[in-house]
């Protein structure tokens, strides 16, 4: 970070001040992994367009984004799984027949996968908050992937990679932030789908802001207000107001719809008669 140098977990030193921060959009560049100025201004502004597109329009698509992101797991998955289990198919095969297994079952359970997505996102802050609570440093390297490299194995280098404390955490925030949006889905599913895609667009936004601001002009983050309680307020801000606006345009696209007339049916005798 350009003008300022990194005086222990939660804190930075900028023109001799010490200045303690909540570590929203700092942590978030310290997690960002370095990569070419021209790639990252790339990242940053495509993940910007999408966390705003999630933001503003995300639960009113929710069940096709989610067949979608099921499509191209299930898909990833099966072209994985010959050489995973040792077949000797076809793995074009087994990719197609594992984007249409778990397409079908994204768009059957709609209310739990908006659950799991839920939960997922409550766990990554809740991880970053418990790191800022007991303050933990999170400035690790990332592993270094080749082409022999698998998603597993790569998962594996980057668990192996956690600070001991930081584990404990996440794998606690897991749990509980899954089993929480799982009952939020079941009991207030328009909520929850609501709450999801406008927190997942804040994410993601936010994500790419880290990263632009990374590659571009660091010396901006001086200029961000320093306390906590005002960067966590903005972040929920922005979540409510993605949901109401949401919900407008959710209620005004059904408003829209059950106002087109319907198609007059035609007459039984009217039509024998013109014959």
């Amino acid at each position: 970070m350009a003008g300022g140098r990194r005086s222990g977990t939660g804190s930075w030193t900028i023109a001799g001040r010490r200045v303690i921060t909540f570590l929203v959009f700092q942590t978030l560049i310290l997690l960002v992994p370095s990569t070419t100025a021209t790639l990252a201004i790339c990242i940053g502004l495509a993940g910007v367009v999408i966390g705003c597109v999630l933001w503003l329009a995300g639960a009113r698509f929710s069940r096709t984004i989610i067949a979608l992101l099921a499509v191209l797991i299930g898909g990833i998955i099966g072209m994985k799984m010959p050489a995973w289990c040792g077949w000797s198919v076809d793995s074009m095969g087994t990719a197609v027949a594992g984007a249409m297994l778990v397409g079908f079952i994204g768009f059957a359970l709609h209310r739990l996968w908006v659950g799991v997505g839920l939960g997922a996102v409550l766990a990554c802050w809740t991880a970053l908050a418990g790191a800022e609570i007991k303050h933990i440093k999170l400035d690790w390297t990332l592993p270094i992937i080749d082409k022999t490299t698998t998603l597993p194995d790569y998962a594996q280098l980057v668990w192996n990679t956690l600070p001991v404390e930081f584990a404990h955490i996440v794998i606690i925030s897991a749990c509980v932030s899954l089993i929480t949006g799982i009952v939020l889905s079941a009991v207030t599913p328009r909520l929850s789908v609501l709450l999801l895609w406008s927190w997942a667009g804040v994410s993601i936004a936010s994500i790419s802001i880290a990263v632009l601001l990374q590659s571009c002009c660091p010396t901006i983050m001086r200029r961000m207000p320093q306390s906590q309680w005002v960067q966590a307020a903005i972040l929920a801000g922005l979540v409510v107001v993605g949901m109401l606006l949401q919900l407008r345009l959710w209620s005004s696209m059904r408003h829209v719809a059950a106002k087109k007339p319907a198609k007059p049916k035609k007459d039984p005798a009217t039509t024998q008669s013109d014959k």
